[in-house]
């Protein structure tokens, strides 16, 4: 009798170990999902949406003034017409047409839209009509100078990025998701009026290219 006690004792103790074993793989997918879901919210683009109240910037509205300090190569401070400048705005920006590329380097689909805006950025500045007056800028939200360097170089961005470190700029146009694309015109020397805005993934240059006025 003594013996059978033992073996039912090994054997509840065996099924006790296992039960608990058993729970701990069934929590172990749910602890998981919840890790992930942690993770997702965190550095999703999601963060990067509109905030309660606001509306993203329209078609016809006139663009914030919003300074940038920036240290650009000395390409793209050529390209933009800042030699000289360590602090500037839209309107010392060479040009009259601004195509405005709003990203994060947290964003998992801005990155689509880059090979549209490289190329863009070229067939651009080997067009003689468009060269000069059409300026191709990305804006990076909420991210250090160290990760959009590091973000350039990964994805061999041609065209030049500003900082918006504090999301001041993209407050002020409302706080949209990215990517979010402008296209703006310099009406006056203070007066920059938007003439086309994208939410989203820009499928092919044709996109941007038949919302540039004719007429420069």
């Amino acid at each position: 009798m003594k013996q059978i006690k033992n073996d039912r004792q090994k054997t509840t103790d065996k099924d006790f170990t296992f039960e608990k074993w058993n729970k701990r793989q069934l929590l172990k997918p749910l602890f998981l999902s919840f890790s992930f879901l942690i993770v997702l919210l965190l550095f999703s683009p999601v963060h990067i949406e509109a905030d309660a109240g606001t509306i993203p910037i329209k078609k016809n509205q006139l663009l914030p003034q919003s300074s940038f300090t920036d240290t650009l190569n000395q390409n793209h401070t050529t390209y933009l017409g800042l030699i000289g400048k360590n602090k500037f705005s839209f309107k010392d920006i060479q040009g009259s047409i601004f195509i405005i590329e709003f990203f994060s380097t947290y964003c998992m689909s801005c990155p689509r839209n880059y090979p549209v805006l490289n190329s863009l950025f070229n067939n651009v500045e080997s067009d003689k009509n468009l060269k000069d007056k059409v300026k191709i800028i990305g804006i990076a939200v909420g991210n250090t100078q160290d990760e959009i360097n590091e973000h350039i170089k990964k994805y061999s961005l041609e065209f030049p990025v500003l900082t918006d470190y504090w999301f001041t700029f993209h407050k002020a146009i409302g706080s949209p998701r990215v990517p979010f694309t402008i296209i703006a015109k310099k009406i006056a020397k203070n007066k920059i009026k938007v003439l086309f805005v994208h939410q989203g993934i820009i499928e092919n240059e044709d996109i941007i290219l038949e919302n540039i006025p004719k007429s420069l």
